[in-house]
């Protein structure tokens, strides 16, 4: 629905409530909606989302909104929404960032279904106006000092458990086609039941304070769960469940479970957990022999963007943080090819009980296959100089052999004179030189060219939520290097207001660039020259596929859920010859090779772990280079036959055998064949087929 009445206001909650932001509000028959004048297009599109679903989650709750909802705009650097019950409100972000556990959706319609879902749900389950959250009761005696008592209660007038809060308002996204029940959230669900880790009814009625766990118990097991209930119960089972809760005695959701499923809540979610506990194993069953390679890190659940540089891995890891944050790891490689004694500037894995070793000249030598994985808290010096990193939007590394060692990171340090914070891309060496190579530009995922003298990333446009990938020069000498302004290599068709770009990657030669998108539909991958011409989408746009990089000039390696789990893929971008790399039961993602060495990450019972896998490359059967067709003629001998006729007066007379005669044939009389050879050319072509491999041979370990 079209908005109306536009007008200047003011409102709370912009990314600070800057006075410099141009207000607007304009109302539709349920909503009224604040927004930066900027952003007059996207409150249109918010609005008709709003009133389209309006009436279906309504109906369902049967519970009518009595006033306009007031809806707050927002744009910053992260992705979030928020419904405030007692305000009759909601705070919507705009631009859709990416997040590590969640698969990729078109983000604006389904952040506000979600959170109009969960006005709707807690309005229906709230026992007065939900202006009023409860009564608190108090009591405390000073008559004695030396004795006080205290007594302090709560009667909740509306309750908001979030499992079942998080899992309604993401199941009516998805009945609506804007969420859905994706590979990320089944991969955590997954491993978690494999490993007999399901979080418990406790933890998923509160928010961890373990990032990993605050989205699998509310959200993801919480979405499961009401999955199950809507299955098993009907679909109005989960509204009915709210409506139980405005019941003036009802003071716990156990009682509402029961008073509408029969069972209690711990009952349900025993039988929801061997439900889902079965049918992951005959999963796992199904996938036949595994293909993970060797686990490196453990007890750290975020490990990312592993750069290889040199003999050194670099990547971003939180050391075993409760959050999707941290720092810069180092990691020298080990030679796989020669034993060193001095083996202080190599990776030594710590190694349990069960690992097999071999002395060799009193270096411990480690068997490809035994169960080992290192403390990657260890590597956490890396010489870099660090100011206010944002590090899960990428990083990059360039080995100089003057200057040593360069990252390329993202941060937050610059602010326009509104006071708005941007990301933008910053640079140091292990000299402390350090400098941002960009100003205000909201830029992300930096990435050199082999060169060393320029520098690609993915920036978000002025007032927009969409992305485009950009170029800038770069000295590797800091301390005479500036900000730069950048040059679009690749800028989305006008249409796409949505469209996000990740992780971009120069092929080793530089010639070429390879790069994940998501244009609010699709999740795919883009090769493109590195001057922007030649854009050619060639992932599958069937699958969510993502995490590319390079092999060679020819070959890159990237993450599909082609199975529903996502796995590495191999690809000729020219031929378009494919080969899977890995059969894990987690999900493999962000694959960098090393030499004869694949690492990448893989979700585990400990999160997004580091494995290393043996690569070597692969030549498809269909390698045929040239065919040489040489013709000549052949001669072969054909038979003409004639047979005797029997004719009355007319012995022995000869005819073919087509001849037809009207005579009548003697009766004793019996025919004879007569065979006459002659010679017949006929043209024949010679193929020779000559097959060079262009690669070598396949094989997995």
């Amino acid at each position: 629905m079209a908005l109306s009445a536009v007008s200047t206001a003011g409102a709370v909650g912009f990314y600070g409530n800057q006075s410099d932001i141009h207000w607007k509000t304009a109302g539709t028959d349920h909503f009224q909606f604040h927004y930066p004048a900027d952003y007059t297009d996207h409150a249109s599109k918010a609005s008709a989302y709003a009133e389209a679903v309006y009436d279906s989650v309504v109906s369902r709750y049967q519970k009518g909104v009595t006033s306009r909802i007031n809806v707050t705009l927002n744009n910053a650097l992260y992705s979030n929404g928020a419904a405030i019950p007692s305000e009759n409100a909601l705070n919507l972000w705009l631009t859709n960032w990416d997040f590590k556990v969640r698969s990729s959706h078109g983000w604006l319609a389904d952040v506000v279904t979600h959170e109009f879902s969960h006005l709707v749900s807690i309005e229906s389950g709230a026992k007065v106006n939900p202006h009023l959250y409860g009564v608190q009761i108090g009591y405390t005696d000073y008559y004695n000092e030396r004795t006080t008592t205290n007594a302090l209660t709560l009667l909740p007038f509306t309750m908001q458990p979030l499992w079942l809060a998080e899992g309604t308002a993401q199941y009516e996204s998805s009945r609506m086609g804007f969420d859905g029940w994706d590979t990320h959230r089944d991969m955590l669900l997954r491993v978690a039941a494999l490993n007999d880790s399901l979080l418990s009814l406790e933890y998923m009625h509160d928010f961890s304070d373990n990032s990993l766990f605050a989205e699998l118990g509310p959200y993801t097991q919480g979405f499961a769960l009401v999955r199950y209930i809507d299955k098993h119960y009907g679909e109005d089972a989960v509204p009915k469940i709210w409506g139980n809760l405005s019941k003036f005695n009802r003071i716990t959701l156990d009682g509402a479970v029961k008073a509408v499923l029969g069972i209690s809540e711990k009952e349900l979610y025993e039988a929801w957990k061997k439900e889902i506990t079965e049918d992951y194993l005959k999963q796992k069953e199904s996938l036949g022999e595994l293909v993970e390679g060797t686990k490196v890190t453990a007890n750290s659940f975020w490990n990312d963007f592993p750069i290889i540089v040199g003999k050194t891995l670099y990547g971003v890891s939180n050391f075993g943080g409760a959050w999707f944050d941290g720092g810069v790891f180092k990691m020298p490689l080990v030679d796989t090819t020669a034993v060193d004694s001095s083996a202080a500037d190599t990776l030594t894995a710590k190694q349990d009980s069960t690992t097999a070793k071999v002395s060799v000249d009193e270096a411990e030598v480690e068997i490809e296959g035994a169960d080992s994985t290192i403390d990657i808290s260890e590597y956490a010096k890396h010489g870099f100089t660090l100011k206010k990193a944002w590090l899960d939007k990428g990083i990059d590394v360039l080995e100089d052999s003057t200057f040593g060692p360069i990252i390329a990171y993202v941060s937050f340090q610059n602010r326009d004179k509104d006071g708005h914070a941007h990301f933008d891309i910053a640079v140091s060496d292990t000299n402390k030189n350090q400098l941002t190579v960009t100003y205000l530009q909201d830029a992300v995922y930096p990435a050199f060219n082999p060169a060393g003298d320029s520098m690609i990333f993915v920036r978000r446009e002025n007032a927009s939520t969409r992305f485009v990938l950009s170029k800038i020069p770069f000295n590797k000498d800091l301390k005479a290097g500036q900000s730069e302004e950048p040059v679009d290599i690749y800028v989305p068709d006008e249409k796409q207001k949505y469209y996000n770009i990740y992780s971009p990657k120069f092929s080793p030669d530089g010639k070429r660039i390879a790069f994940s998108y998501f244009d609010d539909v699709v999740r795919g991958i883009a090769v493109m020259d590195a001057d922007g011409k030649n854009f050619k989408t060639i992932s599958n746009p069937e699958f969510d596929e993502r995490d590319v990089n390079w092999l060679d000039n020819q070959k890159i390696v990237f993450s599909s859920n082609r199975n529903g789990i996502f796995n590495l893929i191999e690809k000729n971008v020219d031929t378009g010859v494919e080969h899977p790399l890995t059969n894990v039961i987690g999900g493999a993602f962000t694959p960098v090779l090393a030499g004869d060495t694949l690492y990448y990450t893989n979700y585990d019972k400990d999160g997004f772990s580091l494995y290393k896998l043996a690569y070597s490359i692969f030549v498809p059967a269909s390698a045929d280079t040239s065919i040489t067709v040489t013709p000549r003629d052949s001669t072969i001998q054909l038979s003409d036959t004639t047979w005797t006729n029997c004719v009355t007066g007319t012995l022995d007379t000869a005819v073919t055998d087509s001849a037809i005669t009207d005579s009548t044939p003697t009766t004793n009389c019996v025919p004879q064949p007569i065979v006459a050879l002659r010679d017949s050319v006929i043209h024949i072509s010679d193929t020779v087929r000559t097959i060079v491999p262009k690669e070598g041979t396949k094989k997995l370990s």
